[in-house]
């Protein structure tokens, strides 16, 4: 029946007058970011802002599972492959080891190693190596291309080298976590998010071969010491050794951005996977908090579509039919044309249009295709502040601007006027986090979101610290002073409903700054920084 509907409204479009000879176009819209299978870490950070403790927050995802001890305490991360030379420094001494026995310590600077892994000696010979070649750290970390904790293992793979960081299992998760969940989120989330993560890199790790994991997209993303943050790592020192397990086993804690609203079954994304018992579709409610809850419009021509999907589509693709599986996701489009129909999976019709998930609608939409784009002048404002809306609508004369705040649906905010040549642009100041969209005739372009941080302020007398926070309300605020490159809280107050805080401290020199978290539809808060000079 569904697809009767798409083919009688794709046949009114083409007899309606002016429109005889004009090709349909292909509207896509969706719901999350990702796979969506397993964890969805904007809603783990829901829930962890409900007051759930991160045990409860996995479980929930990982149905039928418990927490228990990690197997193994250090990992093997393959950093460099297939290269003809290697560059290891250090801004300390260092050893180096082969497989021999032999052993030389390498002072601060670099150590250059080509296939023949010959080492430069002090007295001006050559040593070659036996792999695999160690190289250990002294007081401070060995570095290729950027620093890493833990040693590095040269070998000679086909004929190039390749390096494999050997490195503690938390330490290693110290340089993945603030890669896959921003540090100023909760911290039962973070911690949530450190046990999927090293749950998963312990449930994927090659068994056979020089290394466990990659250092990219292929297991996680490795930044090693460079990328670490002190919040993310705490909440890994917290979990120390936690991992999620089924029936004794490391659970596969597959994880992605959004799912949005409901995540999904490992079976109902990837067709070719068997049914896992702790990968089911389950609902998502705090998914709504997501900038990525919602995704679309996004409109693909019948020749757009045939550039990305070649020979998947028939001749003259007219109609697009969905079928969808228990996990409310996209199992396969049926594509008909003048020449028959062809079927595409969910999975496929999203990696080769680059649709941010497979749970999406398809709307046929025949006639003069209008087009919005929209842009912001800025994407991050403090409450009270204009952010300037410009774009280009063409193609209808009813253009307006629409803005949907978090928990909310879409909503008119004006209507706009473009110019000649369709360009256009209004001011607005929002007071919480908000999407907007320009809407022409029935498209609508990709939705800009613009994140709002409260306006904080703050100033020192004696041993006093004193700000606001606006807008005005009961709020915590973390007083922080810097300390290296990282901001340390040193007392926690309380604004009252007129928004004013303040806290008696033994104030130091140095940089300090309020900071408030992420709360009722505003992203987290900075004052300027206050410096405090040495007497």
């Amino acid at each position: 029946m569904r697809r009767l509907v798409i083919l009688l409204v794709l046949a009114a479009a083409l007899a309606a007058p002016g429109l005889a000879s004009a090709a349909p176009s292909f509207v896509f819209k969706g719901h999350g970011w990702g796979h969506g299978i397993g964890m969805a870490q904007y809603g783990a950070y829901g829930f962890a802002q409900e007051g759930w403790n991160h045990e409860r927050i996995l479980a929930h995802y990982y149905r039928g599972t418990k927490l228990g001890p990690a197997p193994l305490s250090s990992i093997r991360v393959l950093l460099a492959s297939g290269r003809r030379s290697l560059e290891i420094q250090s801004a300390a001494q260092f050893k180096v080891t082969d497989a021999t026995g032999f052993s030389a310590a390498i002072g601060a600077g670099s150590l250059r190693l080509g296939t023949d892994l010959a080492l430069q000696l002090e007295n001006g010979g050559t040593k070659e190596l036996t792999p695999p070649v160690r190289v250990q750290p002294g007081k401070r970390p060995l570095e290729l291309g950027k620093p890493y904790r833990g040693s590095i293992v040269v070998t000679v793979v086909d004929g190039r080298l390749q390096a494999v960081n050997r490195v503690k299992l938390e330490k290693y998760l110290y340089g993945v976590v603030p890669g896959e969940m921003p540090s100023e989120w909760h911290p039962e989330a973070l911690k949530t998010q450190a046990v999927a993560a090293r749950s998963y890199a312990l449930a994927s790790r090659k068994t056979d071969g020089s290394f466990d994991v990659y250092a990219d997209t292929r297991s996680q993303v490795y930044g090693g010491i460079r990328s670490e943050e002190a919040k993310t790592t705490a909440a890994v020192n917290a979990t120390r050794g936690q991992v999620v397990l089924y029936k004794g086993n490391v659970a596969w804690t597959y994880f992605s951005a959004s799912s949005g609203g409901r995540t999904a079954a490992i079976q109902h994304v990837w067709t070719d996977s068997e049914p896992v018992p702790y990968l089911v579709s389950v609902e998502d409610p705090h998914d709504d908090i997501s900038p990525y809850h919602d995704w679309g419009p996004v409109t693909f021509t019948a020749e757009q579509l045939t550039a990305k999907l070649g020979s998947r589509l028939p001749t003259g693709v007219t109609a697009l039919e969905v079928k969808r599986n228990d996990s409310g996701r996209v199992q396969s489009v049926t594509a008909v044309g003048t020449n028959g129909e062809k079927e595409i999976s969910g999975w496929d019709m999203r990696m080769l249009l680059g649709l941010r998930s497979t749970w999406f609608t398809i709307e046929v939409v025949g006639g003069v295709e209008p087009s919005a784009r929209l842009k912001a002048s800025s994407r991050r404002v403090v409450f009270g502040e204009q952010v300037r809306l410009s774009g280009v609508a063409r193609g209808t004369d009813g253009v307006t601007l629409e803005l949907r705040p978090p928990g909310s649906g879409w909503k008119t905010l004006e209507r706009l006027r473009p110019g000649k040549r369709g360009a256009f642009s209004t001011a607005f100041k929002p007071s919480v986090t908000t999407l907007f969209r320009v809407r022409a005739g029935r498209t609508v372009s990709v939705p800009v979101r613009v994140a709002v941080a409260p306006k904080l302020t703050l100033s020192s007398r004696g041993r006093r610290v004193a700000g606001r926070i606006e807008p005005r309300r009961a709020s915590k605020i973390r007083i922080q002073q810097k300390s290296g490159t990282a901001w340390q809280t040193v007392t926690t107050v309380v604004a009252g409903e007129n928004g004013a805080f303040r806290a008696e401290l033994k104030l130091t020199p140095g940089a300090y700054r309020a900071w408030t978290p992420p709360s009722a539809g505003r992203v987290a808060g900075t004052s300027p920084t206050v410096t405090l000079a040495a007497a």
